[in-house]
């Protein structure tokens, strides 16, 4: 969606905020998969997805299984976020909002997002991705956004812009 804005309004600027915005998530997540789909394509320098799957396997809570020893390391791994701990430490991962403890699968301070009722999972603020990291991610450090919180954001936007 972010570069058929940019093609139909032709100005990057704001395209990010403007779609990020329509579809109720936040602007940096976004901007990190936008950043990515650009490597993906060959429009930005960087370690593709594909790239990045070659040199580290991780299971879904983001636990190595498998490595390749590189000429060049690199600090992204897992969900390309920055491996923020020293050698012989337990893996911490730098999410923005929080750091995350791929041992533990879970993030290693309380959300600043509270949970709510209709959605028990939530209450708990320390989870990763709801704990369902094999088919949700946790692109900030905040709660994970639903396929389903995002689609019904969007809807109730197209309404009240009707």
């Amino acid at each position: 969606m972010v570069f058929e804005t940019i093609e139909q309004t032709g100005e990057r600027q704001g395209a990010v905020a403007r779609v990020a915005h329509s579809l109720g998530i936040g602007v940096e997540s976004l901007r990190y998969w936008v950043v990515q789909a650009e490597i993906d394509r060959g429009t930005k320098a960087g370690l593709t997805t594909e790239e990045r799957r070659r040199i580290f396997a991780y299971d879904a809570y983001g636990n190595t299984v498998a490595s390749v020893t590189s000429a060049l390391p690199t600090p992204w791994r897992y969900q390309g976020r920055i491996l923020e701990s020293a050698a012989g430490t337990p893996d911490l991962y730098d999410f923005g909002a929080r750091s995350y403890n791929p041992t533990l699968g879970t993030f290693t301070g309380l959300d600043t997002l509270h949970g709510s009722a209709q959605n028990p999972a939530l209450l708990n603020g320390y989870l990763y991705a709801n704990a369902n990291p094999a088919t949700l991610v946790d692109p900030d450090g905040h709660a994970a956004p639903t396929l389903l919180t995002q689609i019904r954001g969007a809807l109730i936007r197209t309404r009240s812009a009707l």
